[in-house]
């Protein structure tokens, strides 16, 4: 423990973003926000200790490195400083292994004071965390059949909002992502440097599903609509890996069928070309 809390003087100032990033995608303001695996080093624990958030105590942290569990422990970066913390646990029964998001907080909770002025307020920092944990299901917990959380008073209609479907009597599960959720995964996918067959084939399912939106007819302004087309638009926008980047052009909402098949080419639309050659619009 000693060892974990004196660090290097070299490494003192290394930003929380450079140690164990595994997703990352721009939110608001172009500021980009990290899903990192917790690090326990000094930097990282007083401002655990400073944000004080629900869930998080110190002491459990500690109790977590001591015990083995701290690889399911992630945190939210941004600009170098901690903006929500996820504890992730398995569920197993006989024939049974779901991933369960057991504890969540962002500081969006917190009431604005000293020790907290200076951490980033970024709205969406919940569903980016819960994007962090469908990734993570899609890459590191193969054995899991399904994401779950319990229920929290008040929080029903988020859930619900990116996709959560109840499951009485107190739980929910994480089916289909949508809305937010779903813009979330995409945007974090597209900015992996490389991305497993597994993950690859889900987000792919996800798009496909997207397709079939925007293949019915319906009003302009339908949200579902509206949100389609933001998902595919969304493998326009992927930064790091270069095989995925776009050919010349945009998609707006007024763009035809034939113009958004070359705009929107990348790494998983060529997959689906390639499993359906004649996908018709």
């Amino acid at each position: 423990m000693q060892k974990v809390l004196q660090e290097p003087p070299a490494d003192s100032e290394m930003p929380l973003t450079l140690k164990e990033s595994l997703f990352f995608i721009e939110m608001q303001q172009s500021v980009d926000c990290h899903f990192v695996l917790f690090p326990f080093t000094a930097t990282a624990l007083a401002q655990l200790i400073e944000l004080n958030l629900e869930f998080f105590h110190l002491r459990f942290v500690l109790d977590l490195f001591v015990t083995g569990a701290s690889h399911r422990l992630f945190a939210a970066v941004s600009q170098g400083k901690i903006t929500g913390m996820m504890y992730l646990k398995e569920k197993k029964r006989l024939f049974y292994t779901g991933l369960e998001i057991h504890y969540v907080a962002t500081v969006n909770g917190l009431p604005l004071d000293e020790q907290t002025l200076d951490y980033p307020r970024i709205r969406g920092t919940g569903t980016f965390l819960m994007a962090g944990a469908w990734l993570l299901w899609k890459t590191r917990f193969a054995r899991a059949s399904e994401v779950v959380l319990d229920a929290e008073i008040g929080a029903e209609r988020f859930y619900e909002t990116i996709g959560f479907d109840s499951r009485p009597p107190h739980g929910y599960l994480l089916k289909h992502p949508k809305d937010k959720l779903l813009l979330y995964i995409i945007g974090m996918a597209m900015n992996c440097e490389t991305v497993p067959e597994r993950l690859e084939a889900a987000v792919i399912r996800c798009l496909r599903r997207q397709i079939a939106c925007l293949k019915k007819s319906g009003p302009a302004d339908d949200p579902k609509r509206k949100i389609a087309i933001l998902a595919v638009s969304t493998c326009n926008q992927g930064k790091k890996n270069r095989t995925w980047q776009k050919l010349p052009g945009t998609w707006s909402p007024g763009t035809d069928a034939a113009s958004l098949k070359p705009t929107c080419y990348c790494k998983f639309w060529h997959k689906m070309m390639q499993i359906d050659p004649d996908m018709s619009w």
